[in-house]
Parts: structure tokens; C-alpha cells; sequence
């Protein structure tokens, strides 16, 4: 039996989040990234220490659910997004919102 995993395992990619929100939480070593695919901590984690070169602490994964839309009386849904938020230690930052390639 094939593993599903494994043929989806480089099929994701961290793209920061810009919002206020995500802008203050940077100060204190929580870096927020929204998620294009299918992943999990342990994935995430090895992503984010290959392309910025920092070691997490702790990620949380938060789901953003879709929203029920009406536009010109036909029924529809927008948004909805997985979002991840890595914690750093004190002291390393992501100064890059685009990976480090060396």
C-alpha cells in the first residue's frame, strides 16, 4: 500500500502573513504563516529550520473556516485558509519573509 503522505509531503509552502496582528506577535517570537496545502507540525517544523535557518519551539496550526456568501442571489462560500503559528526562543528572528537559499 502506497502512502498518501509521502507523494504530498513537498507539496506545501509557508507564506507569511501580513496583518497588524501577525506584525505585533513578531516582536514577542511568534511568526505567523499561512499555509498552501497539506501539512503537519512535524513538517512544518522541518520547513521552517531548512528555509530560515532557525529552530521552533512550538507550532500551533489553526484552522480558518469558509464563509457562506451570497452574490446575485446564488449561494457560495469564500475564504477559508490553515494558518500556522511558530514560535521562536528568545533571540533568533525571521528577518526574511522569503527563504534563505544558499
Amino acid at each position: 500500500m502506497v502512502d498518501k503522505r509521502k507523494k504530498t509531503k513537498e507539496k506545501f509552502s509557508l507564506i507569511q502573513r501580513v496583518t497588524e496582528k501577525a506584525t505585533t506577535e513578531e516582536a514577542h517570537g511568534v511568526y505567523t504563516f499561512t499555509l498552501s496545502g497539506l501539512a503537519n507540525k512535524k513538517e512544518i517544523a522541518a520547513r521552517v529550520r531548512q528555509d530560515f535557518k532557525v529552530t521552533p519551539i512550538k507550532i500551533h496550526i489553526v484552522n480558518l473556516p469558509k464563509k457562506s456568501v451570497t452574490i446575485m442571489g446564488r449561494r457560495g462560500t469564500r475564504g477559508g485558509a490553515v494558518k500556522a503559528l511558530v514560535y521562536l526562543k528568545q533571540g533568533d528572528k525571521i528577518t526574511h519573509s522569503v527563504p534563505i537559499k544558499k
